[in-house]
């Protein structure tokens, strides 16, 4: 959400957005399940004593039934899947695209602004090289594609934010 320009740092004030208790066919057996959209930090999250927050579940996050001093650390092939198909990881990816077309002119700016708020650096000699052959390539295959030139940038961007997301240096702390 920092990435994208989409988080809301500001307090939580409203409350979720319960269905009205006249609708609530809640039982034993169909217990409350669902998960509320939101910008806000995670620690707003409403979450159900019984069902984890379906991100959490994936990440290791803390059980909401007891005391968690430490918690376990897991890399799985469900995180990795997770990072190539999630609606909503592709979402922040198109938004951080948008983000860096807006704010910096050309290719070479937009790899600088785009590695100073992912990894807090520029990118080396070989790493800019290697991404002007990638988004040299990609256009290619967008132009032999069919796809409109306008759509290009944006496509090409969301792309690059993406495979991004997905590095050890964006993922974990060292």
């Amino acid at each position: 959400l920092t990435l994208s320009g989409t988080l809301d740092p500001a307090p939580m004030n409203e409350p979720h957005p319960f269905p009205p208790a006249e609708k609530w066919k809640y039982t034993q057996h169909h217990p409350f399940k669902d998960t509320y959209k939101t910008n806000h930090r995670s620690v707003y999250l409403m979450g159900a004593r019984l069902n984890a927050v379906p991100f959490f579940q994936t990440f290791d996050g803390p059980d909401r039934n007891a005391t968690t001093p430490t918690r376990d650390s897991s890399v799985t092939t469900v995180q990795a899947l997770y990072f190539l198909n999630n609606d909503f990881l592709h979402e922040q990816a198109d938004r951080f695209a948008g983000r860096l077309l807006k704010e910096a002119p050309d290719t070479q700016a937009r790899l600088s602004r785009a590695f100073a708020l992912t990894f807090q650096r520029e990118p080396s000699g070989d790493e800019r090289a290697r991404l002007d052959a990638y988004f040299a390539a990609a256009r290619e295959k967008l132009a032999a594609g069919g796809t409109p030139v306008e759509k290009h940038d944006k496509l090409i961007w969301a792309s690059f934010a993406r495979a991004l997301f997905r590095t050890n240096e964006f993922l974990y702390n060292d």
